[in-house]
């Protein structure tokens, strides 16, 4: 039985999913944005690269905390790979430029850091000694 003592980072935000529907938007309508934008806003550059592991290491992350079952968590991640691919590709289409391959490994490196963050693990308990304590009940 869950100690009702220890609260969980999961439990006291509950704004995680709706964050994570408008940062996904934000995603495909930045993607879309006429290129004289986003030269404007210097996206290209030395700081592409970067930018694109950040945007897709922030969507992974706020995904990645709506979903506690590791099997939602990996429907997640097609998900977003896919989102990542499309993206590259409706660009392509739209005649903008060719499909940009190092973008989309970007994006996959961004969502592997997400994956790798120890916060990301539903559940983390905001207090170290109430985990020791339930550990300590458990033997």
């Amino acid at each position: 039985m869950d100690d009702p003592g220890c609260k969980t980072i999961s439990s006291d935000w509950r704004w995680w999913r709706p964050a994570s529907y408008a940062w996904l938007a934000a995603i495909v309508l930045g993607s879309w944005i006429p290129g004289s934008w986003k030269v404007r806003l210097r996206t290209n550059g030395s700081f592409h690269f970067p930018l694109h592991v950040t945007v897709f290491f922030i969507a992974g992350f706020l995904r990645f905390r709506v979903t506690p079952q590791p099997v939602r968590r990996w429907v997640n991640l097609a998900g977003l790979v896919a989102l990542a691919i499309l993206l590259e590709m409706v660009e392509a289409r739209l005649g903008r430029n060719a499909v940009e391959w190092r973008d989309v490994v970007a994006d996959l490196a961004g969502l592997a850091v997400a994956l790798a963050v120890p916060a990301c693990k539903q559940g983390r308990p905001l207090k170290p000694q109430a985990v020791a304590g339930k550990a300590a009940r458990r033997f």
